[in-house]
């Protein structure tokens, strides 16, 4: 396993992770709730006004946004009814509990793209919630057991390609060429005249415990499987061999980047939201 560090997480609730479920409250309890809706400069300005590293609102950024869902609490049956307002306020019973382990993917969509950063959060607040193709969109019942992450992209480079004008300067030929828990990747290669595209954010590879090889071969098979190129377990290993033992022949470019995590759970998000 190669070395590994800890990509930026923040110790507390901001603004960013903030922003994520005051959008997706909104969404989800629209008949209900009033309908002025504070922008993000507002929340911002009222809640957290002494913020660090602070972001404008209007900087263009890249951003993923990923809900995770509680597991021990939806098996223990502590999932409550929320059908109206003053029920949705109630906030699990439960403990507030940071080991990774307790939480399963419940949604992960971002942009590479640069686009401002309130409006990024919103869009990709809701997209990842409701537009995930890998799970249900996430309901009303959902929310006292979610976790948001809001993940701000930087220091992109591009440290493997063909191609010396998409390259950096000192740019080595190592497929290697970057840290678990560090950098997230970013593979585009082609296979069969079309080109394909995969991304695992930094705190993927630790919880996976995935190695450089690892890693790879999911980035191909993540890459491949929604357009159905992979068809029965043997065409997947038999792809994903191909592609990995011939990177020059395949891969187009792979970029590696940092991430700053700002999170929070549901019950961290409400006792901001009541000083609203």
């Amino acid at each position: 396993m190669p070395s590994t560090a800890t990509t930026t997480t923040s110790s507390s609730i901001t603004s960013y992770s903030f922003y994520c479920f005051y959008t997706l409250k909104k969404a989800l309890f629209s008949e209900t709730l009033p309908r002025d809706e504070l922008s993000y400069d507002k929340i911002k300005e009222k809640l957290f006004p002494t913020q660090d590293k602070d972001i404008p609102s209007s900087q263009k950024i890249s951003l993923f946004v990923t809900w995770q869902k509680k597991r021990h609490s939806l098996l223990s049956g502590n999932v409550k009814s929320i059908s109206n307002q003053n029920e949705e306020e109630k906030d699990d019973d439960d403990d507030d509990d940071d080991d990774e382990s307790s939480y399963s993917l419940r949604g992960c969509i971002g942009t590479f793209g640069k686009i401002p950063l309130a409006q990024g959060i919103k869009q990709y607040a809701l997209h990842s919630a409701f537009h995930d193709t890998r799970f249900n969109p996430i309901g009303k019942s959902d929310l006292p057991l979610l976790k948001v992450k809001c993940s701000i992209l930087h220091t992109f480079e591009t440290f493997y390609t063909h191609n010396p004008q998409l390259a950096k300067a000192n740019a080595k030929k190592n497929l290697n060429d970057w840290i678990v828990g560090v950098h997230g990747i970013e593979l585009v290669f082609k296979y069969h005249h079309s080109t394909y595209s995969a991304t695992f954010l930094p705190e993927v590879m630790v919880e996976q415990e995935w190695d450089y090889e690892d890693t790879f071969e999911n980035l191909i098979y993540k890459a491949l499987e929604p357009k159905g190129t992979l068809n029965g377990s043997q065409a997947k290993y038999d792809v994903v061999a191909e592609i990995s033992l011939n990177p020059q022949k395949y891969i187009v470019k792979v970029t590696r980047y940092q991430s700053s995590i700002y999170d929070c759970t549901y019950k961290q998000f409400l006792e901001k939201y009541k000083q609203l």
